[in-house]
């Protein structure tokens, strides 16, 4: 015969386990939502039109092939307004690198979003990267964002069947 202390156990076991269940599935949510409002405060902030002048003054206005040039022509004693701009844009693609790197923002999401993106801009910059490593020691410096653009490019190949060519041309090329 079943005992009403024996029902009580089940009955508190079965609320645990339910309680749990509804946690995780809470849980789940949560992060899916928080992932949400990343995605669009990121989208919010790169779409925004400071950080689309700033992207094309970077990329298509400042003309420069190399570390040393960069610093001389629009460096921060030199031009401090272009190093803002080139601080934004480059600080905003190291962010994204470092949340897919630490696992807080999706790669495929950064892909089907950023691709160009993340390709263009660290072929840009990419001599300022290096130089930067060079200059403080520090030979990891913006590793995400590199690390990313490799992603990019492996993911890219297997997308389009073909290896990947470099996106990006200096202003100076162009003319």
């Amino acid at each position: 015969m079943v005992s009403v202390e024996s029902i009580s156990i089940v009955i508190a076991a079965t609320s645990v386990v339910i309680g749990v269940t509804m946690a995780l599935v809470q849980l789940r949510d949560f992060n899916r939502t928080r992932q949400g409002v990343l995605r669009m405060q990121l989208y919010q902030k790169f779409a925004s039109e400071e950080f689309m002048r700033a992207w094309a003054d970077v990329m298509w206005r400042q003309d420069w092939r190399d570390y040393q040039e960069q610093n001389e022509k629009f460096g921060a004693s030199t031009n401090p307004e272009a190093w803002s701009k080139t601080l934004a844009v480059g600080n905003h693609m190291q962010t994204l690198a470092q949340l897919v790197q630490e696992k807080l923002m999706d790669a495929d999401w950064i892909y089907e979003f950023h691709p160009v993106t993340v390709l263009m801009a660290w072929e840009r910059y990419e001599p300022l990267v290096k130089g930067w490593r060079e200059r403080f020691g520090l030979p990891t410096y913006w590793q995400a964002f590199e690390d990313l653009y490799e992603e990019c490019k492996k993911r890219w190949e297997l997308a389009t069947g073909r290896k990947y060519e470099r996106l990006y041309r200096p202003p100076s090329s162009l003319r």
